[in-house]
């Protein structure tokens, strides 16, 4: 009880408290604002749209889950992140009652739960409006039931555990699609292969499949009768096209090693103890089913995600539960003993690594490194809070590090990154803030006055959810270029929410004066902004131009 109440106190500390203090970031975050609440104002939950127009990259859950906070606590950055926080820390929490479980061991279980919620990646998606956190949350669900269900020696168990299994199999397709079951299938099945219950495949997968059916159904049948083109669309362009397209052609086109990197520094502070946990799997000799499942789960789906054309570093969020597993295994099983070099080396690696963000935040500041975000005059106290952050990172590393006691150095270990993360998101410099990733609500909010009700507003794909959202309307014409709106505005009744420049300077010299709202990053529409004609008014804040004509 005490290691679940230290969880979830945990998770309020690091991850809930600190949602609200930046504004959703563009265009991830405004996206996965602005669906949910074009759901509401409409009331069709059933198909999504962007600024009034088809969106069909995703399935409906994810909408769902943030339109249900919207609807509870307002429309605020905190209610679009808390879907990923809630699913992060219920993996945690999943986490901590499986490996208890299966392992009768609480250390196993709470370090597993920790090392999950203090990598670096779990914490930077989990506080982030993306579907990854709760995907990685239904499939880590997913893995937990089959492998419940497979250790279990009960017929009527078992079979509940497969249709918990399938439950969540259906949930996990209705966050992102076909991923659902492709990281699970893609474990499970050399997991029996190497357990030699091949066989087992039909008798597991029977029960989930039917589960999975059943709940996604209900959806999977409305949105094809509402959108027929639905399913060949999302199915063969979001999946197939985009797991076999070329490089060139393909959406976000990464190298085949580009995982490699995104895991050694999503798991920090833990990749610096890899050594010493593999030392202690070597000898893990309790635990070797659980073991082998955990591998399983870890090589196969980076394989398949690597094998991929198009690439992102959320994508391999599912992965980090199966390894906070298997490296709680190993730095538990690597401590038993008494010579412990592995993770004392480990341990002083991560204080060096503190040492070098200290040396940049202080270097970089006074040097003014082009590339580093520097503080600007003001932000003093900003400055100060991030040293003191990674001076702690590297005190309580070193302590873990000199300290004899050997399970006493691992708990110290655990707690090198809190202060770091707990104060990461009141340390982000302004020109971080006021970049162009983030919305122009402030420009917006300024010039509210200017905007009417038929106001005729234009902007570029990229920014129009962050306008949309802003704004509360989905009525944005987008100019020039299509980008993640190419597919909807294939549609006859939608083919006129696109406009080109030429168009633009016809309508803005044959309409009413004070009318036509251009709202856009200043370095997209430079050049063009002289063919206009003189705007009536016009405002200018960081990236962003608001321009009345």
């Amino acid at each position: 009880m005490k290691s679940f109440l230290a969880v979830i106190l945990l998770v309020v500390i690091v991850y809930i408290l600190p949602l609200n203090v930046r504004p959703l970031a563009m265009p991830d975050e405004t996206r996965y604002a602005e669906i949910p609440r074009e759901m509401i104002a409409s009331g069709d939950w059933i198909v999504p749209r962007l600024n009034g127009i088809r969106y069909f990259e995703k399935p409906a859950m994810g909408y769902w889950l943030t339109g249900i906070c919207i609807k509870l606590f307002g429309e605020y950055p905190f209610s679009i992140r808390l879907p990923s926080v809630l699913t992060t820390g219920i993996s945690a929490l999943a986490l901590l009652l499986f490996v208890r479980r299966i392992t009768g061991r609480d250390s196993f279980a709470f370090l597993a739960a920790v090392i999950f919620l203090t990598s670096i990646e779990v914490f930077a998606i989990g506080t982030f409006a993306v579907l990854d956190a709760p995907l990685s949350l239904f499939i880590t669900l997913i893995m937990i039931f089959f492998f419940m269900a497979y250790s279990e020696l009960s017929p009527l168990r078992q079979r509940i555990f497969l249709v918990l299994c399938g439950v969540f199999c259906g949930a996990a397709f209705l966050i992102k699609g076909f991923l659902a079951f492709a990281i699970p299938c893609v474990s499970i099945v050399p997991f029996l292969f190497i357990e030699k219950r091949l066989k087992d495949v039909f008798r597991f997968g029977f029960i989930p499949l039917i589960a999975a059916v059943l709940v996604t159904l209900p959806w999977v049948i409305l949105i094809h009768i509402r959108e027929p083109d639905y399913w060949r669309y999302f199915f063969w362009v979001e999946h197939v096209q985009r797991f076999f397209a070329h490089a060139s052609h393909a959406q976000h086109p990464e190298t085949i090693w580009f995982f490699i990197p995104v895991i050694l520094l999503g798991f920090i502070p833990w990749t610096f103890v890899i050594p010493a946990a593999i030392k202690g799997l070597r000898d893990e000799n309790e635990n070797t089913t659980l073991l082998r499942f955990v591998l399983c789960w870890i090589i196969f789906p980076f394989i398949m995600l690597s094998v991929s054309k198009g690439k992102l570093a959320t994508y391999i969020l599912p992965l980090y539960p199966p390894m906070a597993i298997a490296i709680s295994l190993g730095l538990v099983s690597y401590l038993k003993r008494n010579s412990v070099p592995a993770f004392k080396k480990g341990a002083i690696i991560s204080t060096f690594f503190g040492l070098i963000i200290i040396g940049v935040l202080i270097f970089g500041q006074k040097i003014g490194f082009k590339s580093i975000d520097v503080f600007a005059p003001g932000e003093e106290h900003k400055l100060v809070l991030a040293v003191v952050a990674a001076c702690s990172w590297t005190t309580i590393s070193l302590v873990s590090a000199v300290i004899r006691h050997r399970f006493a150095s691992l708990t110290i270990y655990a707690a090198a990154t809190l202060v770091l993360l707990i104060v990461a998101p009141f340390v982000l410099p302004d020109r971080v803030l006021h970049d162009k990733r983030y919305l122009p609500e402030t420009l917006i909010q300024r010039n509210i006055d200017k905007i009417q009700p038929d106001s005729h507003i234009f902007s570029d794909a990229e920014d129009t959810p962050a306008i949309c959202w802003t704004l509360k309307r989905s009525d944005v014409t987008i100019l020039d270029s299509t980008g993640e709106f190419a597919y909807g505005l294939k549609y006859e009744d939608s083919k006129h929410r696109l406009i080109n420049h030429k168009d633009l300077r016809r309508k803005i010299k044959k309409g009413i004066p004070g009318k036509n709202i251009l709202i856009d990053e200043t370095n997209d529409i430079s050049e063009f902004l002289e063919s206009l004609p003189k705007p009536l008014f016009k405002d200018i804040e960081n990236a962003f131009l608001f321009a009345q004509f």
